[in-house]
């Protein structure tokens, strides 16, 4: 940054940092799901999973294919893959928002979490 800040810390140590605090954030955020939401809409989560997110990969490689023609098939499956996984930061704004229905929050809570 700015040079005010001079962290004593390997790149191991900083990702070990990183991922303890993801960890602690998506642990909290998964905290608060209403659990007797998602076992009565259990359905949902499994759509997504089941049928969403393959769906997302499928499609991830179908445009990567289209932008990245010198990508071979492989390596835009593994790119579609990455990027289709969720952030749970960028959900936020959805599972905390009263206008959405309760149990879809809850069900997208517990899948982000």
């Amino acid at each position: 940054g700015v040079g005010w800040l001079e962290p004593d810390l390997t790149s191991n140590e900083l990702r070990v940092l990183a991922d303890l605090t993801l960890a602690l954030v998506l642990f909290i955020d998964a905290a608060n799901a209403d659990m007797g939401v998602v076992k009565r809409y259990a359905r949902i989560p499994w759509r997504m999973l089941a049928l969403g997110l393959p769906g997302v990969i499928v499609l991830g490689i179908g445009v990567g294919a289209l932008i990245f023609q010198q990508l071979t098939f492989y390596e835009l499956a593994i790119l579609a893959v990455m990027l289709a996984a969720t952030d749970a930061a960028l959900g936020k704004a959805v599972i905390t928002n009263p206008a959405v229905r309760v149990r879809v929050r809850q069900v997208l809570m517990q899948r982000m979490g």
